[in-house]
């Protein structure tokens, strides 16, 4: 018996919170299925299990999946984060068309806003008469295909797989979720969701934009696996939505498989159904064509002709969508630009905050004061979840993981390295997005085999390349402000934290600290003689001289710009500088490289100095090679330094 349990909450801002979005399983270690439930927006799933370890996937229709891992009782919660891919290329038209009994017309217009998660929701303003709605999107050169929904239906806007294209579809719910497992032939995960409505359909109804949707979905699914509840269920359906093509073609399919059908009924709800209406399931404009072809006697070829011609032209996906002008014009080929009429402009960026004073204002310097308030606490949330992922540790085989810290989710995924090693991939998603908090801000990963830095790029993700050994550990560290250089400086990892506890047990440190850091191939060895401390600056091959400064201290001194050589045979090449008064306790910092001739505004000093801590004579050589491309006075600075040895 379950003596514990276990708590996983899938988060997303672009869902409504309590909407059905997938399926979470939970396996054990032997990779048995321990149970399996609806995946809710902002809910959490709580299970009862045994103590244990185990692996939640989230599956998700359209995002694939998603995992963590738990440990229970002692880590018995996770969090699953949404990873949406951002609306960059925006579509710069929307068309919006309704249907009545007479046919297919323009709308009288929609509503375009800002989603949560940076994507745009559209609601057609369509007249009370209209039961469809058909909504397609594009560019001049480019657009969607024509989606069908039910009047009042909302929709959003994302993006495609490729760049420039685009989704148009409901936001994801029970009936949408219901629907594309279907599509996909996912009949288990698709009985999880359909089972949650069934239970509880009042709850259900709650939580979805459509009723009349979700109540379709679940006929759609109870027939297609022979469900004896569907008879009653698509018999409630054609009472309910009489003027609905999708529930009459569900009706008249579940008549067909009677033992005794009634066929005068059956052909009343066929012509019925083909009268000009589209079904706004994929699956039910098939059903209808089967049906008709079937029973030759119920139709003219013109009615077919028309059908087919949409099947023929219907996209990949549960809703019907087709490729064509307009509605009545579905077609196999896609016409480039608007289509005829009017349309919608859409704005190609969100909408600017509104700006009139020229000199900022008490509620400006608040915002301001706020923002960087709130990055102070990103950085320090980052920081607490990073040690939290490092208590959980890294292996080989762990392909994805999540910890939470104060609101901030940092998930890792690990896969192995096109160099050899592993690569560690670290996002960070504050209130649900990618954040831009941690921009510059530098990380390191320690392991049996040294320490890599990483940078954070502008989607606060960061990547370490290469890693090896057993256990890890990341650290997070702020960017360097100790002196104001021409230069951004990125915080290193401390060499006196050189020993971390592994896999196989404390390790001291060694004489020697290895640094991998992230452009072009640069690592770093810092090597203590005696009470002395090189350190050598490594690099692939370059095609032109780069300097990367060294920071470990707060006066002018304790500064050195390293500089990389050219190699001259493709090797790789290398510097030793002295770092004097080094101490292997305190912060010090490294810059991107950069290209030597931004010394030219440098200080003669700063310059001279760092010439004099070079250590080898190859180092000395590469200066005097440099001060060749330079003019004075750095050109006599480095000719009159590089003689001075270091030992």
């Amino acid at each position: 018996m379950a003596g514990a349990t276990a708590s996983v909450r899938y988060i997303d801002a672009d869902v409504s919170d309590g909407a059905v979005v997938g399926v979470l399983e939970l396996v054990d270690e032997r990779l048995e299925t321990i149970a399996r439930t609806p995946l809710r927006a902002a809910e959490p799933a709580v299970v009862a299990m045994d103590p244990g370890r185990y692996l939640a996937i989230g599956y998700l229709p359209g995002q694939g999946r998603l995992r963590a891992t738990l440990a229970v009782p002692d880590r018995s919660e996770a969090v699953l984060t949404a990873r949406p891919a951002p609306l960059r290329d925006r579509p710069t038209w929307l068309r919006a068309w309704e249907y009545e009994r007479r046919g297919w017309r323009p709308s009288r217009g929609c509503t375009i806003e800002e989603s949560g998660g940076g994507n745009l929701d559209v609601t057609v303003i369509a007249r009370r008469s209209a039961r469809l709605t058909g909504v397609q999107v594009g560019t001049d050169t480019a657009h969607t295909p024509i989606l069908v929904v039910p009047r009042d239906t909302p929709l959003r806007i994302a993006a495609g797989e490729e760049p420039g294209t685009w989704v148009v579809a409901p936001p994801p719910d029970a009936a949408t979720t219901l629907l594309q497992l279907l599509f996909r032939g996912q009949l288990t995960l698709a009985g999880v969701v359909a089972d949650d409505i069934l239970l509880d359909r009042a709850r259900a109804v709650a939580y979805v934009a459509d009723p009349q949707l979700l109540d379709l979905a679940v006929g759609y699914y109870l027939l297609r696996i022979g469900d004896p509840r569907a008879a009653d269920w698509v018999d409630t359906l054609a009472g309910q939505y009489p003027d609905s093509v999708d529930a009459t073609v569900l009706w008249v399919t579940q008549q067909q498989y009677r033992a005794e059908p009634d066929e005068s009924r059956i052909a009343a709800g066929l012509q019925r159904a083909s009268f000009g209406e589209l079904p706004f399931v994929a699956e039910g404009l098939r059903l209808l064509i089967t049906g008709l072809v079937d029973l030759p006697d119920l139709h003219d070829t013109a009615t077919l002709r028309r059908l087919r011609s949409y099947l023929a032209a219907l996209h990949d996906g549960p809703l019907t969508a087709f490729t064509g002008a307009d509605p009545d014009r579905p077609g196999t080929v896609l016409p480039y630009g608007p289509p005829p009429g009017e349309v919608t402009l859409i704005p190609n960026s969100p909408p600017p905050a509104p700006t009139t004073a020229t000199a900022p204002s008490a509620a400006a310097e608040t915002r301001a004061a706020s923002a960087e308030a709130r990055d102070g606490r990103t950085v320090e949330a980052t920081a607490l979840a990073l040690q939290a992922l490092s208590r959980t540790g890294f292996d080989g085989s762990t392909d994805f993981l999540e910890v939470t810290a104060e609101g901030v989710v940092v998930a890792a995924t690990v896969a192995p390295g096109d160099a050899g090693g592993m690569d560690v991939a670290l996002a960070v998603y504050v209130d649900n997005r990618p954040t831009a908090d941690l921009t510059a801000q530098s990380a390191a990963l320690t392991h049996a085999g040294g320490q890599v830095l990483g940078v954070f790029d502008d989607s606060g993700s960061v990547r370490f390349r290469g890693v090896t050994g057993g256990r890890w550990r990341v650290q997070l560290d702020r960017l360097a402000t100790t002196l104001r250089l021409p230069v951004q400086l990125f915080a290193l990892p401390l060499a006196g934290d050189s020993a971390v506890v592994y896999a196989s047990g404390p390790v001291a440190r060694p004489a020697e600290t290895r640094i991998q850091l992230p452009w072009r191939g640069l690592r770093l060895v810092l090597r203590q003689r005696e009470r002395r401390y090189h350190l050598e600056v490594a690099a692939a091959p370059v095609e032109e001289f780069l300097v990367t400064v060294i920071e470990y201290g707060t006066a002018a001194s304790d500064r050195v710009v390293v500089i990389v050589p050219v190699p001259t045979d493709g090797s790789p090449t290398s510097s030793v500088v002295l770092l004097a008064g080094f101490d292997p306790r305190q912060p010090w910092h490294v810059s991107a490289p950069f290209p030597a001739a931004g010394l030219v505004g440098w200080p003669a000093e700063q310059v001279r100095s760092s010439v004099q801590a070079a250590v080898t004579p190859a180092t000395r050589d590469t200066w005097r090679s440099l001060a060749a491309s330079l003019s004075d006075p750095h050109r006599s600075t480095i000719t009159s330094s590089a003689g001075q040895e270091q030992r």
